[in-house]
């Protein structure tokens, strides 16, 4: 089974992997509204799924047959990134209104505590807030260890599940994190695809650097 998200199609669903040969009939795929950033499957249930998107965040407990609309306490409509810690919490990411939690069950978010950089202009982005929280990645080997990419910020850091964060951005050099990933056999590798390029770290997130040479100044 693969789920997709689009922008503008909203959520598609292949029971038979025939991702690129969709079907005329429309009879392998299923389809609801919204423009989707991220989808995430419960990694217990697989018939639970959520979903970040543009007009807020959604949940089907059925395999997509129906779905809940789980906006309450939401401050912002714009959510950019979803994920599940390793005690059942949603961490939601938002374009304005920083992080959310919410149990797995539960049916209202609240505003975790404050980046203490939030709403400091910065100079390399017009002078915008930090503003659009866009990238979770949990420790392969830590589940309390998260690293959270902003936009244009960089990077932060939390080692107590998410309760805390520091920022993490010693020779950081580009700006508005996309996606993390850490390397699959060194986990203290972090690449950072960023708007103007690759930052990388090897040091678990305590010093960065550009990792992008050859590469066109692009998103």
């Amino acid at each position: 089974m693969i789920w997709l998200g689009t922008w503008g199609r909203g959520i598609l669903k292949s029971y038979d992997g025939m991702l690129l040969d969709i079907p005329a009939s429309g009879d392998d795929w299923s389809m609801v509204g919204k423009h989707v950033y991220q989808i995430l499957v419960d990694p217990i249930d697989s018939e639970t799924v959520y979903v970040a998107a543009e007009e807020g965040v959604f949940r089907t407990t059925d395999g997509g047959q129906t779905w809940q609309d789980l906006a309450s306490g939401l401050g912002a409509s714009q959510i950019r990134t979803i994920a599940m810690t390793a005690d059942r919490r949603l961490l939601a990411g938002s374009l304005g209104y920083e992080i959310y939690g919410c149990s797995a069950s539960g049916n209202r978010w609240r505003q975790l505590r404050a980046f203490g950089n939030f709403g400091m202009f910065w100079p390399i982005w017009d002078n915008r807030p930090l503003y659009q929280y866009t990238s979770l990645l949990f420790h392969p080997d830590d589940p309390d260890t998260i690293f959270f990419g902003t936009f244009p910020a960089g990077i932060y850091k939390s080692t107590d599940g998410g309760e805390t964060w520091r920022e993490r951005n010693i020779g950081w050099t580009d700006d508005g994190v996309f996606c993390l990933v850490t390397h699959p056999e060194d986990h203290d590798i972090i690449y950072a695809g960023t708007y103007n390029g690759v930052n990388r770290s090897v040091d678990g997130g305590a010093h960065w650097e550009q990792w992008d040479s050859g590469w066109p100044a692009e998103q």
